[in-house]
């Protein structure tokens, strides 16, 4: 834990952004709702949006990326505690957890371990818990205020993605299913499957060696040549 900040201690400690990483799930209590933030992504550093009023007019023309960030206690097993801290929430986990009432459910956080940091990030509730500590919330502008180095950011902003589309599917009817259509089930190929593909193999290579040597003995004729013999 980060205890090195003045007032510190192994039971007091400095309240950060925490962005779920790849190597291992996160479990977190939230203690509030998700505030989203548009950050601006430019020449590898993301800044904070302040609006348009006070962003620099190069940062605010540069690409947005929306993020959202919450109150939260995540687990810590090794030193025993739940340590509060603020989540950075991501596209995709905002639309997981979008209309839900937050404040004490606990939940699993994974990032996708096969793509780079800013991979996809999803949940799984695990349940709500009772103990009303966890659930105490806090002021998330002060650490994101000295994480971007600010004294002001646009907080407030929904996530832009709209929501997926599922539509349900539609079953075949009787007309849809024939032999032609019916679906057959794979197996594995038997001795006997492996033989025949064998045979037809080198019936295969047979029949092309006989129409070459025919086309070889075709065109040796007609140009007055002995037949050619193949080496």
């Amino acid at each position: 834990m980060h205890t090195d900040a003045p007032g510190a201690s192994a039971d007091r400690v400095q309240v950060r952004i925490e962005a779920v990483p790849r190597a291992h799930p996160m479990r977190v209590v939230f203690a509030g709702p998700i505030e989203g933030l548009i950050t601006h992504f430019l020449k590898g550093q993301s800044y904070g949006c302040q609006g348009p009023s006070l962003c620099e007019p190069s940062v605010h023309r540069a690409r947005p990326v929306w993020k959202g960030y919450a109150p939260a206690r995540q687990l810590r097993p090794r030193q025993g505690v739940w340590a509060p801290c603020v989540i950075e929430i991501t596209e995709c986990l905002e639309e997981q957890l979008r209309g839900r009432d937050l404040v004490g459910e606990e939940w699993e956080l994974v990032r996708d371990p096969q793509r780079r940091r800013s991979g996809q990030v999803t949940g799984r509730l695990v349940g709500r818990r009772p103990e009303k500590a966890l659930w105490v919330p806090f002021d998330i502008r002060p650490p994101l205020y000295r994480m971007y180095h600010v004294t002001f950011l646009d907080l407030g902003t929904p996530n832009p993605m709209p929501s997926r589309l599922i539509l349900p599917t539609v079953p075949l009817s009787e007309q849809d299913v024939s032999p032609a259509t019916a679906a057959t089930p794979e197996r594995a190929a038997t001795p006997e499957d492996l033989e025949k593909l064998k045979q037809l193999r080198e019936q295969l290579a047979g029949r092309i060696n006989t129409e070459r040597r025919a086309r070889l003995h075709e065109a040796a004729t007609t140009n007055g040549h002995a037949p050619m013999k193949e080496s």
